[in-house]
């Protein structure tokens, strides 16, 4: 009889060929590459969805005995997650407020229009009277400051959050962020 099974590569860590046949008269296998495994049965189950900010993919290869032919290993692959440690979800808090402050950014179209506003401000502490698309400008860069205090504030929401309930921050890691002006 001729048994499909799958070959597993060690030092690779990934499956080499998925379709090897061998005959069952010739179990056990000799002469085997010491980095090769032969699987005579596997079970996969599908990877579940995760948030790859806040939690880590576990991967886990239980080998037991084929049922049959005792000389073969079996394997399953589970999958499952587990929450990032608090410093790890920190930074991903960190990273998402760099993004929706980026976004913020986008609408202030280069460098230029914040060394203008530098400027401005400099203006007005040496109190020299600024021309009312002058003071309109600070006005919008001074919202823009506003928002990203705003994103400040929500990313100190969001530590006390993982100090208290760090598994809430996965449905809590998107919500609640400044992404635009009004």
């Amino acid at each position: 009889m001729i048994l499909r099974c799958v070959v597993y590569s060690i030092s690779q860590a990934e499956i080499v060929n998925a379709n090897y046949e061998i005959e069952t008269d010739n179990l056990p296998i000799q002469g085997l590459d010491p980095d090769l495994k032969v699987y005579g049965e596997y079970k996969t189950n599908s990877p579940q969805p995760f948030d790859s900010r806040c939690m880590i993919e576990i991967i886990t290869m239980v080998e037991s005995a084929h049922p049959i032919y005792t000389s073969l290993l079996t394997y399953q692959i589970t999958y499952s997650s587990q929450l990032l440690t608090n410093p790890e979800l920190q930074i991903s808090i960190d990273n998402m407020e760099s993004l929706v402050n980026q976004q913020l950014m986008s609408y202030i179209n280069s460098a230029s229009e914040q060394q203008i506003a530098l400027r401005l401000h400099h203006k007005k502490i040496k109190g020299i009277g600024l021309t009312q698309a002058e003071e309109d400008f600070l006005d919008l860069m001074d919202q823009y400051g506003d928002a990203m205090d705003e994103n400040k504030d929500r990313k100190d929401e969001l530590y006390d959050l993982i100090e208290d309930h760090p598994e809430q921050l996965v449905a809590q890691i998107d919500l609640g962020w400044t992404t635009e002006i009004e």
